[in-house]
């Protein structure tokens, strides 16, 4: 199993990280195109009830997909897997089939309830985008269903092509209608680049891994308990979204352009954040799921060790490293076009602040699906409630004296405390800290190396910045990343770190070469 996680890790980060490239240049093509302005705030605002509402009530629900399919299909064979599969995608599509038509029956009532503060022209461009962006529904969820089948199955780079693909005929469509047709284009155009996915994955699915069926079958025992372990699920991942539908509520009453401000930032967090976390969830959650349902008990410990440290290994050094370079890198993908300069400032310090939290939201996100491996949806719904209540009542107050900062900074605060209490809960229920090492699941020594190398590697990237004075920020951002990576993986080398030995092991192997003792 190692060496076919490791094909399959090798294969999909370079697809991953091409796929959030060109997610980059998704956002540089919508900023380029329409900048800040009341009509992008309406297009931010109109999809933070919609949004809400779908991703809680159906794509939270695809969260259980995995685990419930593995233990259907080791329980009860591949006809009744294939069956559970064509219930929920039944279900769920025509589920969001009718949330499109009651969301544009609603959109005058919900335009005044997400944007309280706008114009009667905001309200009016968000009634539009609310019709405009809920086309999608169906689509992105039947695409996600057909997603999770293929990771469930450990075929885990076609569903990141087809995202890649999704990215790519977004931009070019983008570029074509966009000129002519303005930003009412831009939800047909992600409308119908999810069209096109959706078509291919159930074209390379069908007779795979499973056999589509027309007919729902509401009493499969498989299909009612992912419904029943959804519910506490909803609200677990209604967390992110309510916080998402606040931040918008509370800064409508902002200048004209917060709201896009904060809206583009937190896009090229997401899209950085996704690189580590979403290729990480990908290929260890189905394997955790199915080691722990097999009783596995060395295999799990092992993964659950593993994904810890390439968790860190990843996230800590990206994270002083867009902490260090927030500016070029917010200037590099946003100075032009219909963007102003004091946007772009106002997106560098949003990003900071957000990609601060990185390491809390991938800390948050597994333990979170480690909860629903364990059969747990509870203590998750709990927590992301009290993180909703928290980040609300920070975002009121500190917006009061930082503005639209502040929204930012609630978001990372609240995100800390429930992956910090989520840490609790798990250790707790793993037998405490003694159960924990004994089982070898944390390795303190590996932490400190990863730590202290990407200390040293952020001090030697700022003093080499203060020295060089470059005139391109692209420039600054390739040196910078150069001696960043160059210092981080010496000072692993230097400390005999496990994975920095492996990679130049790895390296002499493919050239040829023994590796020097």
């Amino acid at each position: 199993m190692s060496n076919k996680v490791t094909r399959a890790s090798f294969l999909l980060f370079p697809i991953t990280i091409l796929s959030k490239v060109a997610a980059f240049f998704v956002t540089i093509v919508f900023s380029y195109y329409f900048g800040t302005n009341t009509v992008t705030d309406a297009y931010y605002a109109a999809g933070t009830i919609p949004n809400l509402v779908n991703n809680s009530l159906t794509i939270c629900a695809l969260t259980l997909f995995i685990p419930v399919y593995i233990k259907c299909k080791s329980e009860a064979g591949d006809l009744q897997a294939n069956e559970f599969t064509s219930n929920v995608l039944n279900a769920f599509v025509t589920f969001n089939f009718a949330l499109f038509i009651a969301f544009s029956l609603a959109a005058p009532v919900l335009a005044k309830l997400v944007a309280p503060g706008f114009s009667e022209e905001g309200l009016m461009h968000t009634q539009r985008m609310i019709h405009l962006l809920s086309m999608s529904y169906p689509f992105t969820v039947a695409a996600q269903a057909l997603n999770n089948l293929c990771n469930a199955n450990q075929k885990y780079v076609l569903p990141a092509v087809l995202t890649l693909l999704n990215h790519i005929l977004t931009i070019v469509f983008c570029i074509v209608f966009a000129p002519a047709f303005g930003i009412y284009s831009y939800p047909l155009i992600c409308t119908g680049a999810w069209i096109v996915q959706v078509v291919i994955l159930y074209l390379c699915t069908r007779g795979r891994d499973f056999e589509h069926k027309i007919k729902t079958n509401f009493k499969d025992r498989y299909f009612k308990y992912m419904i029943k372990q959804s519910v506490p699920v909803m609200v677990t991942t209604a967390a992110d979204q309510i916080n998402l539908a606040a931040d918008n509520i509370i800064g409508s009453d902002l200048p004209s352009g917060s709201l896009s401000c904060l809206g583009y930032a937190h896009r090229v967090f997401n899209s950085i954040n996704g690189i580590v976390t979403s290729t990480l969830l990908t290929i260890y959650y189905p394997i955790i799921s199915k080691q722990y349902a097999q009783k596995d008990t060395d295999g799990l410990n092992r993964s659950l060790k593993r994904y810890f440290e390439i968790m860190l290994l990843l996230t800590l050094p990206t994270t002083l490293f867009m902490i260090g370079n927030a500016k070029d890198v917010i200037g590099v993908l946003f100075s032009r076009g219909a963007m102003k300069t004091d946007d772009v400032s106002k997106i560098s310090t949003l990003f900071m602040f957000y990609v601060a939290g990185m390491l809390f939201m991938s800390i948050k996100e597994f333990t979170t699906r480690l909860f629903y491996i364990l059969g747990d949806t509870k203590w998750p719904a709990v927590l992301n409630t009290l993180c909703i209540a928290i980040n609300i009542g920070l975002s009121i107050l500190l917006k009061q004296f930082i503005g639209i900062y502040g929204i930012a900074i609630a978001t990372v605060i609240s995100t800390a405390i429930c992956a910090f209490v989520e840490c609790l809960f798990l250790v707790k229920r793993a037998g405490g800290i003694k159960a924990i090492k004994r089982h070898k699941i944390i390795n303190e020594k590996g932490i400190m190396q990863i730590v202290v190398s990407c200390c040293i590697a952020m001090g030697a990237m700022l003093c080499v910045q203060n020295i060089l004075t470059l005139n391109s920020r692209f420039s600054t951002i390739l040196i910078s990343g150069m001696v960043y990576i160059a210092v981080a993986f010496f000072i692993l080398l230097v400390l005999k770190n496990e994975y920095a030995e492996l990679a130049v092991e790895y390296l002499f192997k493919r050239i040829g070469r023994e590796k020097p003792q």
